[in-house]
């Protein structure tokens, strides 16, 4: 075992090989893809309509879009637009792979152990969704970590090549999301305290360059200007704070085996230290009492986790798009109490081991975090894909302030076989954890879709008017809905919601079946207008 690891370790391409099967994996999932849903009806069609030389934004557009939108229409010019998810199922990939390759160049992990922690992003139920369709979200998560890559390139060697390149990448992720730019912004607090004030001038002049171009030359939404920042929301000391810690909760439950492994290693290097153990023990305990008193998740969307809406939901993704109560899997409550009640206690005992590396505390990643985490309280809306950006964050912010993370070198051999046996071991199963869910709601969600907007058109094409069509959320927005539509997809049946015999007849049942699946009673009905 251990000859094949090292041949793994010195002879194989891992992170090329691994982003390869990857995308092979999925593409026979995304080939079903033959629907537009949630925001990515928006970025299709802008993408049509670059096609045809109109370069101007819908007025319902809230991103800058424009990177993502050149990318697909260039895409679009080789392979159609209809092809435009094996674009983001390919840049889904890219993170993965840039982020395998940032761990491998700037951190002390091996090839198997950066593969596992840049598959945990790749498989978080938010990073999977947003890989099925045109949205925007991993399309500006690569460019955020491309910006990484190259600020940790400029931080080891002080080239202009690559500073250019990080504030290259800053200025594409804003030009794809807002929220694209919070590593460059984060930079100048950084560059202040690394006493670099050269780099925190030019940091600054950038930064007041792109918001300047923003609000003074960028042709800015109606979408855009209603969505600009609620500086009131501060004031709502309930909501911001509950916010701010459901936000922690949420990302730290993505990332339970860096935490866990991250309070395993304090407590290891600190076995003969029993007071400060003690200290250590107690302060947690406090820190889960109070931090959940105060909490109250009903101020900032849902009381149960996990709490924002709208894609990743307790019973699979984006439930929400179709009509009707959508169908569960089996051990939905139990799984999410206990992953809920996990990640708050494995926050709680990693906010006191924080203190034990005080001095590395504040860093790029640290800075981002928190810079990101308050601007979040001034979104007028927020939701759950916000938080794809942290989970990157989170690992490589403890990984720099903990680069022994899987290794406690200090150890004595036979501790240290065990913890990097416990650490891989844990890291391992929570991945196939992730990786199983994520992929059965994946496969739920392409499944219902594909047959709603098959069927949709089906429809249309023998007659029938698409606003008279109730399919989903994209089809509404795409071709609007009368006030009483003459067909209905639902995920409800007769016995669920008796009022539908009142309007509708039932024509048409369709069972969501695929193997190893874990939905009960998993079927779409279709109802004809009375």
């Amino acid at each position: 075992m251990n000859r094949m690891l090292e041949h793994i370790e010195r002879k194989l391409p891992l992170a090329e090989l691994v982003s390869l099967l990857l995308f092979l994996v999925f593409v026979p999932l995304i080939q079903k893809v033959n629907f537009m849903q949630n925001d990515d009806w928006n970025r299709t069609t802008s993408v049509i309509r670059f096609l045809h030389g109109d370069f101007s934004l819908i007025q319902k557009t809230a991103t800058t879009f424009y990177t993502q939108g050149i990318l697909g229409c260039l895409f679009s010019l080789v392979f159609g637009w209809k092809k435009l998810p094996f674009l983001t199922l390919l840049f889904s990939v890219l993170n993965f792979y840039l982020l395998m390759k940032i761990l491998l160049n700037h951190s002390n992990l091996s090839k198997i152990k950066s593969c596992i922690l840049s598959l945990l992003l790749f498989f978080t139920p938010l990073h999977m969704y947003s890989s099925i369709g045109f949205m925007t979200e991993n399309y500006t998560l690569f460019f955020i970590l491309f910006s990484i890559y190259f600020f940790l390139s400029y931080e080891k060697r002080s080239k202009a090549k690559d500073f250019v390149l990080f504030n290259l990448g800053g200025l594409l992720a804003f030009f794809s999301k807002q929220n694209g730019i919070i590593i460059q912004v984060a930079s100048i607090p950084y560059f202040l305290l690394k006493k670099k004030y050269k780099e925190a001038l030019m940091q600054s002049f950038f930064i007041l360059s792109v918001f300047s171009c923003y609000y003074f030359l960028f042709p800015r939404t109606d979408e855009m200007k209603d969505k600009d920042f609620l500086f009131e929301n501060i004031l709502n000391v309930q909501y911001s704070y509950s916010l701010v810690y459901g936000i922690l909760v949420v990302v730290s439950s993505f990332v339970l085996p860096v935490l866990f492994n991250f309070v395993l290693s304090a407590y290891l290097s600190k076995k003969k230290d029993i007071k400060l153990i003690l200290i250590l023990i107690a302060s947690s305990v406090l820190c889960f009492i109070f931090l959940n008193k105060w909490f109250i998740p009903g101020k900032i969307s849902w009381e149960e986790y996990p709490y924002f809406e709208n894609t990743f939901e307790r019973t699979g993704f984006f439930p929400r798009s179709i009509s009707g109560t959508k169908y569960q899997f089996r051990w939905n409550y139990d799984l999410y109490k206990y992953w809920d009640a996990v990640s708050k206690i494995l926050l709680s005992l990693t906010i006191p081991c924080l203190f034990l590396y005080k001095k590395k505390i504040i860093n790029i990643y640290s800075i981002s975090i928190v810079g990101y985490a308050i601007l979040m309280i001034f979104v007028k809306t927020f939701f759950d894909r916000y938080l794809l950006p942290l989970i990157p964050l989170f690992i490589l912010f403890f990984l720099y302030i903990n680069p022994q993370l899987f290794f406690a070198a200090s150890l004595s051999s036979k501790v240290f076989k065990m913890f990097s046996f416990t650490t891989t071991l844990t890291s391992v199963l929570f991945v196939l954890f992730t990786a199983f869910l994520s992929m059965q709601m994946s496969i739920d969600f392409v499944l219902t879709n594909n047959y709603v907007w098959e069927r949709s058109e089906n429809l249309v094409n023998s007659g029938t008017s698409p606003s008279s069509i109730k399919a989903t959320m994209a089809w509404e927005k795409l071709h609007g809905l009368s006030s009483k539509p003459k067909y209905l997809f639902s995920f409800d049946d007769y016995v669920k919601n008796p009022g539908l015999r009142n309007s509708y007849s039932l024509i048409e049942k369709k069972e969501i079946d695929y193997p190893a699946n874990i939905f009960i009673d998993s079927a779409i009905y279709l109802y004809q207008e009375k």
